[in-house]
């Protein structure tokens, strides 16, 4: 029984610590309504550095944002690729990540209480860290179909 216990506590701990989702924003400037592509298709990235060799049009924009320090390009790309799938685009082109850090407000603080009988014992001072905030730009587009 104490093991079940244990490997649920580790199985709940485990959990917890997943990384939230970034923030995903896109436009859409194509014409008409997008007509989404399946989870299955493949979508090219260039980065900025990089242009295509073929012709393309720009449908759209997306943007992907976190401040999760531990997020990799390739997570972040991850979710750019499926929001392109969603615009109905075959590419990510002119693909920027920027990183920024951003300043803290010089943390806070908070009483300290005795248990027993609530007096406040002192202050407990817990500092900010700054924190890096990530963001993938990119271009979506379709294959010039002429």
């Amino acid at each position: 029984m104490l093991a079940l216990i244990s490997v649920m506590l580790i199985a709940f701990l485990g959990c917890s610590s997943t990384m939230p989702p970034p923030r995903i924003s896109s436009l859409y400037t194509g014409t008409g309504t997008p007509s989404p592509r399946s989870d299955s298709s493949s979508v090219e990235v260039f980065l900025d550095t990089a242009p295509p060799q073929r012709a393309f049009k720009v449908i759209g924009r997306v943007e992907i944002t976190t401040q999760n320090d531990a997020r990799t390009l390739e997570g972040m790309l991850f979710y750019a690729r499926a929001e392109a799938r969603r615009l109905g685009g075959d590419a990510l082109v002119n693909v920027r990540n920027s990183e920024t850090t951003i300043a803290s407000s010089g943390g806070y603080s908070y009483p300290v209480k005795n248990w027993v009988t609530g007096d406040v014992m002192g202050v407990q001072k817990v500092e900010s860290t700054p924190t890096n905030k990530r963001v993938l730009q990119a271009d979506v587009v379709v294959w010039d179909r002429n």
